[in-house]
């Protein structure tokens, strides 16, 4: 096989504009990992391989035009909220070098691959490594390329790092190294996940199934980007961490065996309806090098929580797991769903009670979004209740289905229970001194997430 120029190019914005400032804001721009993993194993094969990921890679606009130019093809990554900006830049590509073959993957393509189809020359639907290489052997013969699940993922080769995106990477909300400090890489040690939440895009990809790399070699990535690059903060992108305890325990057995905790900080999603285990799992977490959890609560009623089929319904469980994580010194970052069908106003008073009562350090609120693909965008698409496929606005900020509730009033709801949260709750300070009591690089932290999250947004006066 012919060896070939790839260019892997990641969402392109406003270069050098606010998008590049927002990598600096403390709202979380962070490197597109699995677009990293496509391209190790590309250039393991002897390809010639870019990536380029504005603005986390300070490019202009004419320079991303001039590696356009030189390369045999151009392989995209998309989400649902992107997709339009994907295809019209997809669009500008073809009309300027028609000769460059054009690919995209991702969690959009995979679940509306015809939505792409007709602007690129392949859709890939799943895992990538494997699928992309298959491609590039017999690249006229397909359009859309669903891939198989790869059983025998061990996480080599390692994703194709760049220093300079880990350096303008920024970890989400708050964190006790100074944004200009961190120095930032995204990781998982399982890939998939157990769960089937009604508007979760998970299970299209990864089919309830998770894959876990060996805790050795994970540790010893750690040590390789602590030492190589200066990394000091870790995001573990798996959708549950905490699927398996005992996964963990060993995980974190081997990063305290091998001196990770000493040189990173790290944080993960958690389930917090798994009480079973749950103090021995966030103490082993904790001594690791661990210092924030987060969890998708959504709703703490059981009736909506059924509904969203979250796994473990009883939210007392929910309550102590954080409980726990609090005790422990691990900040807790919510994530909150309003606007899902079925919710009342009695439901958003459940929650405004919530969110002030439990020992939460950070809220994530999110307005509901049927991504497609779902369980959620079959039923309502059914039900006629989708009022737009506009898919720049399924960022989860934004109204798209039909509800009791007016677009206006709903996005008050979301304005005034964050704004409760952070402005009106005496837990909140109250977690917030005591934090910084502990530990004083948390007073910097705290300013900073003042500065670039609270304040412009009018949370804080």
């Amino acid at each position: 096989m012919a060896k070939l120029k790839i260019l892997f190019l990641d969402d392109v914005r406003e270069i050098g504009g606010k998008n590049a400032q927002h990598a600096r804001s403390g709202s979380g721009t962070q490197g597109n990992l699995g677009m990293e993993y496509v391209a190790a194993v590309v250039q393991e094969k002897g390809h010639s391989v870019l990536v380029l990921q504005p603005p986390l890679n300070d490019v202009t606009e004419e320079e991303i035009m001039t590696h356009i130019g030189k390369a045999d093809i151009v392989a995209m990554s998309s989400m649902t909220w992107n997709a339009p900006r994907i295809i019209a830049m997809a669009q500008k590509i073809r009309g300027i070098f028609p000769r460059t073959l054009l690919a995209v993957g991702g969690i959009g393509p995979t679940s509306m691959p015809g939505f792409y189809a007709p602007h690129f020359d392949a859709v890939f639907v799943g895992e990538g490594e494997q699928a992309f290489l298959n491609w590039l052997e017999e690249r006229s013969r397909w359009k859309i390329i669903k891939a198989s699940r790869n059983p025998g993922w061990t996480g080599d080769p390692l994703p194709l790092r760049n220093l300079e995106v880990m350096r303008r990477s920024r970890m989400r909300g708050i964190w006790p190294i100074p944004y200009d400090e961190q120095v930032v890489a995204n990781m998982l040690y399982g890939r998939g996940c157990y769960g089937n939440c009604y508007f979760c895009s998970s299970p299209i990809i990864w089919e309830k199934k998770v894959i876990w790399r060996d805790p050795r070699s994970v540790a010893e990535e750690m040590l390789m980007l602590a030492e190589v690059y200066g990394v000091n903060s870790v995001d573990f992108i798996d959708p549950t961490f905490n699927a398996k305890s005992q996964k963990v325990l060993d995980l974190c057995s081997e990063f305290i065996r091998q001196g990770v905790r000493r040189k990173i900080l790290w944080t993960a999603m958690i389930s917090p309806s798994k009480r079973t285990g749950a103090e021995e799992v966030l103490v082993a977490m904790r001594e690791a090098g661990c210092i924030k959890v987060g969890v998708g609560i959504e709703d703490p009623t059981a009736e909506m929580r059924r509904k969203l089929q979250k796994g473990g319904s009883n939210i007392d469980h929910c309550r102590e797991v954080l409980q726990i994580a609090s005790d422990l010194g691990i900040l807790a970052r919510a994530f909150i769903i309003v606007g899902a069908p079925g919710q009342t106003d009695k439901n958003i008073d459940t929650i405004r009670e919530m969110v002030c009562a439990w020992p939460i350090d950070e809220l994530r609120m999110s307005i509901f979004c049927p991504f497609p693909g779902t369980q959620a965008w079959g039923d309502l698409d059914r039900q006629n209740m989708i009022k737009t496929k506009d898919f720049s606005l399924y960022d989860t900020n934004h109204p798209v289905i039909k509800s009791h509730w007016s677009d206006g009033e709903l996005l008050s709801i979301h304005r005034d229970l964050t704004k409760t949260f952070y402005a009106d709750n005496a837990g909140y300070w109250k977690r917030r001194k005591q934090h910084i009591a502990a530990d004083s690089s948390y007073e910097i932290a705290y300013k900073q997430f003042d500065k670039g999250f609270l304040k412009p947004r009018g949370y804080l006066p």
